[in-house]
């Protein structure tokens, strides 16, 4: 039966992000991962979602069955970088990768996303198995250029 929805997003949040690889795996990847076979087993994707640290959590994410991951947010504000995390990865789930909200989105010049966006793009298109996203939601006051340079940027590279 199909469930009439595109994906469910699960948020992992802190569990995944803040507790670090042992305790995830032992108190919250086995729950988290019920969950997501809930999700899926009328064939719906589940986007599972974490909020800080991701890396140390590559191989675990394997283990809850999502079909997306996501945000691979780059350093300040996650601690990813995109050319270590997708060979570990190797196509086992879809990431999201994402481009700085703050400090390039919403900070930056259009240059500054432009270029930031278009190398976060190629990078990750290089191997496949990714979705572009700004790492996390926009912040009030972003630029609305800022925005579109984003999107138009994402756009123009990411086609396969």
């Amino acid at each position: 039966m199909d469930s009439g929805l595109d994906a469910y997003f699960l948020g992992g949040n802190v569990p995944g992000g803040f507790m670090g690889k042992k305790n995830y795996d032992k108190f919250a990847l086995p729950y988290e991962k019920k969950c997501i076979d809930l999700c899926q087993s009328e064939g719906t994707p589940c986007i599972y979602h974490n909020c800080g640290q991701i890396m140390p959590l590559i191989e675990s994410y394997k283990q809850l069955g999502s079909r997306i991951v996501e945000p691979f947010s780059p350093h300040p504000l996650g601690d990813t970088v995109l050319e270590r995390a997708i060979d570990p990865i190797n196509g086992d789930y879809i990431m999201q990768c994402g481009v700085d909200q703050v400090n390039v989105i919403q900070k930056g010049s259009v240059d500054d996303v432009i270029e930031v966006t278009r190398r976060t793009v190629l990078t990750a298109k290089e191997k496949g198995c990714n979705i572009i996203q700004n790492a996390d939601f926009f912040e009030f006051d972003t630029p609305v250029e800022n925005i579109k340079a984003f999107v138009d940027t994402a756009l123009k590279y990411g086609v396969y």
